[in-house]
């Protein structure tokens, strides 16, 4: 249960020394509406975006604290925050910490983006990205794109059980307010995408369907033009980049 979990998640928390330090998630609510039952002596510190992040759309990446990061979930700055004051607690020099700052790199197949500069398409892969909250970042992510037609090609979600048609209807109508075009691949899941995003007043003809990924892959040749941004949502795009 998610009782459980939280109560896990805060084992260490409860065993740390008098004069120790806890940084948590201030945007999960589990963390946020928990941690006082857990933790009470120690010096606790909340990290989340403290200033406004500049989307760089040419590189791609967000420009935050005067340092650009070369990775599109902007979830990922919360933890920059948290990286940061730590760095500080620790004494690290600024300078120290943005000689740091500047090595991050963006974890393979999770919202990474791979820019072909001959085509100029830019393809984000997504591939490890399996749950309803990894989606809605994804869809967000593409949203930041304002020069070049967005595309999202999905197999949908598995194993999320008995609410898998409310999520990918929500899946659909989320995709209706950002992409030009959708690629979905047949199954038992992508035709209640299909009817979220038909609902939302989606064009049809901006629906593509294949029968597996593969196929679906093969013919992006005759689908893609330079300016795309095409986002793998769940699945491995490495046969096409």
């Amino acid at each position: 249960s998610i009782d459980n979990s939280v109560k896990t998640i805060f084992e260490l928390a409860q065993n740390m020394k008098p004069d120790g330090l806890l940084l948590i998630n201030s945007n999960d609510k589990n963390i946020r509406n928990n941690y006082k039952k857990f933790v009470s002596k120690q010096e606790i510190y909340s990290y989340q975006i403290k200033e406004k992040a500049e989307f760089n759309e040419d590189a791609p990446g967000f420009i935050y604290q005067k340092i650009f990061f070369p990775f599109l979930g902007q979830f990922n700055l919360d933890k920059i925050d948290g990286v940061v004051y730590l760095a500080k607690k620790l004494g690290l020099t600024n300078q120290e910490i943005d000689n740091g700052l500047k090595k991050i790199k963006t974890p393979p197949h999770r919202l990474q983006p791979i820019l072909n500069r001959e085509k100029n398409i830019l393809v984000i892969d997504d591939s490890y990205n399996g749950n309803p909250d990894g989606v809605e970042e994804a869809i967000k992510t593409l949203s930041f794109f304002k020069k070049r037609r967005k595309i999202f090609i999905t197999p949908g979600l598995v194993e999320i059980g008995v609410k898998s048609g409310e999520i990918h209807r929500r899946i659909g109508k989320r995709l209706n307010d950002v992409v030009d075009l959708v690629i979905l691949v047949k199954n038992s899941a992508t035709p209640e995408i299909e009817e979220g995003l038909t609902k939302a007043g989606f064009n049809k003809k901006n629906v593509v369907w294949f029968d597996s990924m593969m196929e679906a892959q093969n013919n992006l040749e005759n689908i893609l033009r330079s300016g795309d941004v095409i986002l793998f949502q769940n699945d491995w795009p490495d046969n096409y980049v």
